[in-house]
């Protein structure tokens, strides 16, 4: 069963890489109605995760509660320690995708900020400066020819 627990749960993690990443792609190409729908997606494989984790965790108490003379790591063969390992990686990896993924969300946030302040005349106090959309409320209709 423990294999099964990480299996699944490795799984999990590389569909929300996955999506994840397409994600990052949908903001750098504005298709931003593209990435709602994904994170209801990524919110029912995290809870599959979670599932998934809980029983791994029950599974190996109950492993190490039979054999207390023994360490776990002494209780695992080598391919549940190499999976165990794998899952690491694919966390770290997460990890990874998701601060890009907050770099290009809060990057995409200041902007709409920034140019509904401008159009509403309320200041920002984000990275977007007012010389950056225009000096005033009204700039920010014109177009430049």
């Amino acid at each position: 069963m423990i294999k099964k627990y990480l299996n699944d749960s490795i799984e999990c993690l590389a569909k929300i890489i996955a999506l994840t990443k397409e994600d990052i792609e949908n903001i750098k190409q504005a298709k931003h109605d593209e990435v709602g729908p994904h994170s209801e997606l990524k919110t029912k494989l995290l809870a599959a995760f979670e599932i998934n984790k809980k029983a791994l965790d029950a599974e190996l108490v109950k492993l190490a509660s039979k054999h207390p003379e023994k360490n776990i790591a002494e209780l695992l063969d080598d391919e549940i320690k190499d999976k165990l390992s794998e899952l690491r990686a694919v966390l770290l990896e997460l990890k990874d995708v998701n601060r890009e993924y907050a770099k290009s969300v809060v990057v995409v946030k200041e902007f709409f900020d920034s140019l509904v302040g401008v159009m509403l005349g309320k200041p920002t106090q984000n990275s977007y400066t007012d010389k950056a959309l225009g000096s005033s409320k009204d700039e920010i209709f014109k177009a430049r020819v």
